[in-house]
């Protein structure tokens, strides 16, 4: 509940006999929020290295109709990520405090140089318009390395020869 200053002004115009009465009264209206109507993403979702937390982290808003932000929204929110090959990790589905959704120690992994789109969307209310970070994609960077991997064998040689081609290991994160 919202109190919200308000003046009222009343005229009355009238043309027999000629009269115009006015009258205003000032004071303090309470207001509520709207239903919750549609979600709103600010700031944009931060990359990072694949399989760690988003930073920064995607915040949704909930508002109602006029823009308001619903502060007694019970809506359960959703994360959830595009092309398929990424995946998210953490706590995907949240209820807003507030009206406010932090998605805090949320992770998304998956593979460098591929622009991966989140969605939010609520399933526990009909008629929320969801909201798509298309304009913002998240690009990552490479996680921790996890394996070694041999990407050029050494050819056989007699001992103490000088290897021809020289063996090349590539370090690897879990994507």
């Amino acid at each position: 509940l919202l109190t919200q200053p308000y003046t009222l002004t009343f005229t009355y115009t009238s043309t027999t006999p000629p009269i115009t009465l006015t009258r205003s009264v000032t004071g303090l209206v309470p207001t509520t929020f709207g239903a919750a109507k549609k979600l709103v993403l600010t700031p944009p979702p931060g990359g990072g290295d694949s399989g760690k937390a988003l930073s920064p982290p995607p915040v949704i808003t909930v508002h109602d109709w006029a823009g308001n932000t619903v502060q007694d929204s019970t809506v359960q929110v959703t994360a959830k990520v595009e092309p398929s090959s990424g995946t998210l990790g953490g706590t995907t589905t949240r209820a807003p405090l507030n009206g406010v959704v932090a998605f805090t120690g949320v992770t998304l992994a998956g593979k460098v140089d591929t622009p991966y789109i989140l969605t939010f969307e609520s399933a526990t209310v009909s008629g929320i318009t969801s909201v798509s970070a298309t304009n913002n994609p998240v690009n990552l960077t490479p996680g921790d390395a996890t394996e070694l991997a041999l990407t050029a064998p050494a050819a056989s040689m007699p001992s103490g020869a000088l290897l021809s081609p020289q063996p090349a290991v590539t370090i690897r994160d879990a994507q």
